[in-house]
């Protein structure tokens, strides 16, 4: 049945709805627009991820023109390699979506012993970082802080393919990146804190690299639960309310392991449209909102029936989580997914988000 209701909360009273626990008038909509906001306003992908000003305003008008509900974002998923002295490549090609590695700061073991915590006010891009958080803290958003995981990063640092290696014949030199890393995330958390006081900041991570696909379950306990759960408890003991996590990929043999990675009070853990909405909610529903997880590929290539079809059943599973659900892709938002697969998703919501 179609709903004829109507939004009667503003978006920033939706989120803080359902972040407190409540029911706010309808499903909040997140839909992870990074590119997507800069070619919606004419600009280039390049100016996401360059241009502190361009992202903030890009991203605010893509707000007022769909009506969703996220905030201001500025973070990519290679973080790591430039911070800590390698190289990126921002994207120029029509096919490049976001930058890429293109030096690591880490290839042989002398590389790790030299490993030095990079200085959070100066390293790669985290001066465009503290640039784009004044102009969100100056609008009164709240902040998300891009902080990463630290096996993510480390991979970045190392490059994945190496350190997959070194996780089998020298996981010693894995575990001193991954030390350095994790001061170096929590190092984040601290400056910001000092900067604007934890209670405007919402810690935000991704798991890319920790995906099945890539890493065993064993292997995700031995390397990165640890690291990952020390982040989340020292951030969260500065006094930060919570995480907004991205458990991004095929992760469902790694789901029970999640379940000991503390989120906040008001966390938000999403997934990949590999992870079944159900099963999610069943594992972490009743502690953390659950957001997610429009498969992206039907964003990109798919009919707007189609995504249409995905987004409704995805909002029809995620109104049965008992602390809040967010409807998102499941990873960002494609940057040339075709406008209206983006407006059909709204659509979607528009007639299935609200609650009775």
């Amino acid at each position: 049945m179609i709903s004829t209701h109507r939004e009667y909360m503003t978006s920033a009273e939706r989120m803080k709805t359902v972040l407190s626990g409540g029911k706010p008038d309808r499903v909040p909509f997140i839909p992870f627009a990074l590119g997507f906001s800069m070619l919606l306003c004419g600009l280039e992908i390049a100016d996401y991820y360059t241009d502190p000003e361009k992202s903030f305003r890009s991203q605010l008008l893509f707000k007022e023109v769909l009506g969703h509900d996220g905030n201001p974002l500025f973070s990519y998923a290679s973080f790591g390699a430039w911070e800590y002295g390698g190289k990126i490549r921002y994207p120029s090609s029509f096919w490049d979506q976001a930058p890429v590695v293109i030096e690591h700061p880490v290839s042989s073991p002398e590389d790790v012993d030299r490993l030095k915590v990079p200085d959070v006010q100066k390293a790669g891009y985290l001066p465009k970082q503290i640039e784009f958080l004044k102009l969100a803290a100056q609008a009164g958003f709240p902040l998300f802080v891009k902080l990463g995981t630290p096996f993510t990063v480390a991979g970045s640092v190392i490059g994945e393919t190496l350190m997959f290696r070194w996780m089998i014949k020298k996981p010693e030199l894995v575990h001193k990146v991954l030390r350095n890393v994790t001061d170096f995330l929590i190092g984040i958390a601290d400056y910001f804190v000092s900067q604007y006081g934890s209670d405007k900041i919402i810690a935000f991570d991704a798991s890319p690299t920790e995906a099945n696909q890539v890493i065993s379950p064993q292997q995700f306990c031995d390397f990165a639960l640890p690291y990952l759960k020390e982040v989340h408890e020292r951030v969260l003991n500065m006094g930060v309310k919570g995480f907004f996590s991205h458990v991004c990929g095929e992760q469902n043999m790694n789901l029970d392991h999640f379940q000991n990675v503390p989120m906040g009070d008001i966390g938000v853990i999403s997934f990949g449209h590999e992870v079944d909405l159900d099963k999610a909610i069943e594992l972490f529903g009743d502690k953390t909102v659950i957001a997610g997880n429009v498969n992206t590929s039907v964003i990109q290539l798919g009919t707007p029936e189609e995504v249409y079809e995905q987004t409704k059943q995805c909002i029809l599973k995620g109104k049965k989580a008992p602390r809040g659900y967010i409807l998102m892709p499941g990873c960002e938002l494609p940057p040339r997914a075709p406008w209206v697969n983006v407006y059909y998703m709204r659509k979607a919501l528009n007639d299935f988000g609200f609650y009775d």
